[in-house]
């Protein structure tokens, strides 16, 4: 009858209800314990990065060298990994910030090229392993992605820059072991280029950009030629050219007529070669590189001062 089928419906109803709410407080207290879990490894994580002596962001690309490295059984030393990830972090730092990062091929792949290199010249790994590098690359691109994901335009991230205190004479003894001298571009290239006898403007505090020593000095850069490597208006450190000038970010002094990007005498560009062809080669793809025809003309209208290091943080 009627009555007993309700019944039985109720009793059914009411033992599936059961049913599910046993399941559903099964995944809940489930989910808990992996909510816990997650924070205790947080926690973990973030105690371990402080105990390395590295940035949060620096132990992502030392988790992922160590992990690779476990992965595909070669020796590289925990310390060597650590030295690598603060390297990977500061050239990610120095090349890779744009705003249109994620829409240009271009700059994703000198990216690409610069951290391989990077890995190359590390010894990372000992033998050339294409699974390896993939990785890395797909953790720096995760990085870039996430850190570029705010949206920040050029002119945001200017007005963040750091400023710097330019202190007009610092003691002897911190001179190119703490301080770098500030040049202005015309007095580097008089100094460096010429050999003329001129006072620095005054003395910075360099941090973080290895060693420093009597061949290096600081200047206040002009044009965004090679923005992303070096955002206009940075304190960029220069040190004496060496052998090769060949794939190396140099200052560059206009023997001629003014620099077609600002109209000064002074450029920074990447030296390269096309053949015959001297290339001087601009980052941004809205500056126009510098090409001539050869050797001659390339001596005849420039001439290479100094050689990019870093950026003063």
């Amino acid at each position: 009858n009627n009555r007993d089928s309700n019944v039985f419906a109720n009793k059914v109803a009411g033992e599936v209800h059961e049913a599910v709410m046993k399941e559903v407080e099964s995944k809940v207290e489930g989910l808990s314990e992996k909510i816990i879990e997650l924070f205790k490894k947080l926690k973990t994580d973030k105690e371990k990065f402080k105990a390395l002596g590295i940035t949060f962001e620096e132990q992502a690309f030392y988790d992922i060298l160590v992990a690779v490295r476990d992965d595909n059984n070669f020796e590289y030393a925990d310390e060597k990994c650590l030295e690598l990830a603060k390297k990977i972090k500061a050239l990610i730092d120095n090349t890779a910030i744009y705003a249109d990062w994620k829409n240009n091929a271009n700059l994703r792949n000198q990216l690409n090229v610069d951290i391989i290199d990077l890995l190359y010249a590390n010894g990372y790994p000992p033998a050339w392993h294409e699974k390896v590098y993939d990785r890395v690359m797909e953790q720096v691109d995760n990085f870039k992605r996430y850190e570029d994901s705010d949206g920040e335009t050029r002119g945001e991230r200017a007005e963040k820059r750091p400023s710097h205190e330019i202190l007009t004479s610092v003691a002897a003894a911190l001179r190119f072991r703490e301080y770098l001298p500030v040049y202005s571009l015309r007095a580097a290239c008089g100094y460096f280029g010429d050999g003329e006898v001129v006072e620095p403007d005054g003395w910075i505090k360099v941090e973080n950009c290895g060693r420093i020593d009597d061949t290096q000095f600081v200047v206040k850069t002009e044009g965004t030629s090679m923005e992303g490597l070096i955002e206009e208006g940075s304190y960029a450190i220069f040190r004496t050219l060496g052998a090769s000038l060949e794939g190396k970010v140099l200052l560059v002094q206009r023997l001629e007529a003014g620099d077609p990007e600002t109209g000064g005498a002074y450029t920074i560009k990447k030296f390269t070669r096309n053949g015959a062809k001297v290339v001087l080669k601009a980052r941004n793809p809205d500056v126009a590189d510098i090409v001539l025809e050869n050797d001659a003309e390339y001596s005849t209208k420039y001439r290479a001062i100094a050689e990019f290091k870093g950026v003063v943080s």
